[in-house]
């Protein structure tokens, strides 16, 4: 059964949240011969001065955003240009569905109202090396929301375009390899 997270103050945690966001790094890397630079923050910034590119085991909240038509809100990412959800990586003391709603609004500029528990990804299919080097070893907590306030924009430039997928439109091989296992749990579950 998926349990269900009420907002109570959720936008309000959220923007608390935001606004109190650890001191930031910047990673580079080269790709098609232009540098692209992705903003690391927190505690994934400080284990990446003390392990370089090292596998770091990354604990991470997720969200998938459903509309009223069952089509899902993807982001075409601006390190890989592969197609995902919102989620990032959980800070010290963080509630892991603060820090699912906290990257909704950063990557895709919307407000969870309601988070509803979806799966785990975790195990070698979710292992990845990222364009500049890093690797982890993602453990990541998905949620689905199908209540949010707010319009699909990036905040943090961590998505070069946003849009909303019907389930048949969707070509696993363009998903972002780490999570191509939950988006195609997404579609089983949803064309039951």
């Amino acid at each position: 059964m998926a349990a269900l997270f009420s907002v109570q103050g959720g936008a309000q945690r959220a923007r608390r949240s935001i606004a109190s966001a650890r001191k930031s790094c910047y990673n580079h890397s080269e790709k098609a011969g232009a540098a692209e630079v992705m903003k690391l923050t927190g505690y994934m910034a400080e284990m990446r001065k003390l392990v370089g590119h090292r596998t770091i085991i990354q604990c991470a909240g997720s969200v998938i955003c459903v509309d009223e038509q069952g089509r899902i809100l993807l982001g075409r990412r601006s390190d890989n240009h592969k197609w995902g959800y919102s989620g990032g990586a959980v800070e010290i003391d963080e509630r892991v569905e603060d820090c699912a709603k906290r990257e909704l609004y950063e990557e895709m500029g919307l407000f969870a109202e309601e988070l509803e528990f979806f799966l785990v990804n975790s195990g070698p299919e979710a292992h990845y090396i990222y364009p500049n080097g890093d690797e982890v070893s993602n453990f990541e907590i998905v949620y689905l929301c199908r209540k949010w306030s707010g319009a699909p924009k990036s905040n943090d430039g961590e998505m070069e375009e946003l849009r909303f997928f019907a389930c048949d439109e969707i070509d696993l091989s363009e998903i972002s390899p780490p999570i191509r296992s939950v988006v195609k749990a997404y579609i089983a579950q949803a064309t039951r």
